[in-house]
C-alpha cells in the first residue's frame, strides 16, 4: 500500500496513509511515483515552486493527487489535454510533451549529465533521453575548441 510521508515537528518524518500512485515526501521536496513509466517506482525531486503549488491543493489522505469530482483517476490523455489547454490559455505556445523536452534540455544544459536527465525523465535507456535533449552548437563549438591538437 502506498504511503505519503509528512514531516513531524522536530523529528524526521511521520507516516500517514497516502495517495495511491504518488507519494509526496514533503520534508525533502521529493515525489515517489508508484507504477509510473514502465510500471516502475521511482523518486523524483520537485522544484520548490511546484512543491509550493502542491501545498496549496487539498491533498487527499488516500488516493491519487488529481481525482475526478466523483472519484477515480483521470486518464493520461485527459490530463495531457487539460495541461495543453491550460498552457494555451496562459499564452504558452507549447504542449505538455514539448515542456518535457524543454525540461530535459534544461536539465542536461545545467548538468551535462545524461544519466541524471535520464533518471528524471524515467527513461529505460539514455538513447531515448538523448532524443529529448536539444543539440547545442555553442556546446559543440566549445568542445571542439577545447581539444589539444599536436600536443
Amino acid at each position: 500500500m502506498a504511503r505519503r510521508w509528512l514531516p513531524s515537528p522536530g523529528s524526521g518524518a511521520k507516516r500517514s496513509p497516502a495517495s495511491t500512485g504518488t507519494n509526496i515526501i514533503e520534508a525533502k521536496d521529493l515525489i515517489r511515483i508508484r507504477h509510473g513509466k514502465g510500471a516502475k517506482d521511482r523518486i523524483v525531486p520537485l522544484h520548490p515552486d511546484v512543491m509550493e503549488a502542491l501545498r496549496c491543493l487539498p491533498l487527499p489522505r488516500v488516493g491519487a493527487i488529481f481525482v475526478r469530482p466523483r472519484g477515480g483517476r483521470y486518464s493520461p490523455n485527459w490530463m495531457s489535454a487539460t495541461c495543453n489547454r491550460y498552457l494555451h490559455d496562459i499564452g504558452i505556445n507549447a504542449t505538455a510533451h514539448q515542456c518535457r523536452h524543454w525540461f530535459a534540455s534544461e536539465v542536461y544544459a545545467n548538468t551535462h549529465d545524461i544519466r541524471v536527465t535520464q533518471e528524471l525523465l524515467g527513461h529505460e535507456s539514455p538513447n531515448t533521453t538523448a532524443g529529448y535533449v536539444a543539440y547545442s552548437h555553442v556546446d559543440a563549438a566549445a568542445a571542439v575548441g577545447s581539444l589539444r591538437l599536436g600536443a
